[in-house]
């Protein structure tokens, strides 16, 4: 997708980014096949670890530091999407000041 800023026409995805999102992965693959197989035998015999689906809790030393940075530091600071909207949103009124 593109956009212009002024006469400038700019990209809102990385074509890197938008050909990684359009191809069918490895990881999705397995995924699908996890769930194939909860249909076919049963969740409570298929263990899924993939991304996001631990079945065991994390070491005291996650939850410890995670703890810790949550007492710490900024909220604005802690997620990536949001700190990067910020300098995006600078950015973004910086080249419609210069249009």
């Amino acid at each position: 997708m593109r956009v212009y800023l002024g006469e400038k026409e700019c990209n809102v995805v990385a074509p890197e980014m938008l050909a990684l999102g359009t191809r069918r992965s490895v990881i999705r693959e397995l995924f699908e096949y996890g769930n194939r197989r909860k249909a076919e035998i049963g969740p409570d015999k298929v263990f899924d670890f993939s991304l996001g689906n631990p079945n065991v809790p994390p070491p005291p030393a996650v939850n410890e530091t995670l703890a810790r940075l949550l007492r710490e530091t900024p909220a604005d600071e802690l997620h990536a999407y949001r700190s990067q909207l910020v300098q995006w949103r600078q950015m973004l009124q910086e080249k419609l000041a210069e249009a």
